[in-house]
């Protein structure tokens, strides 16, 4: 079970996350309690930026694929992360995949 509060001191507003175990069981395991996350004008900011960042270069990719390349050279590769590759929708016919990990899953 997630309960959230959410506390304003001095203009910064804190929100706080609580975690319970459900009869005996952790709690959902894909939620992470990362602590007190501080959020003011500044924090906002760098979120908005870093969004901005990723949605350019999401518009990029595909910006490249729809005027012809390929999907593979349209897209940034990290295939240093295993479990990146395992759900990535090109693995079927991605080198770097098929070089790194396709022999692990047969």
């Amino acid at each position: 079970m997630l309960s959230m509060t959410q506390h304003s001191k001095f203009g910064v507003s804190f929100i706080y996350a609580e975690f319970s175990e459900l009869e005996g069981s952790l709690a959902d395991p894909s939620i992470r309690n990362y602590g007190n996350v501080q959020i003011d004008s500044k924090s906002i900011e760098r979120a908005l930026s870093e969004f901005d960042r990723v949605v350019h270069r999401i518009e990029s990719c595909r910006g490249k694929e729809f005027y012809g390349v390929g999907i593979i050279d349209s897209w940034k590769r990290d295939p240093h992360d295993p479990e990146t590759c395992k759900i990535c929708d090109a693995r079927t016919y991605c080198p770097d995949y098929k070089a790194r990990y396709a022999h692990q899953n047969r």
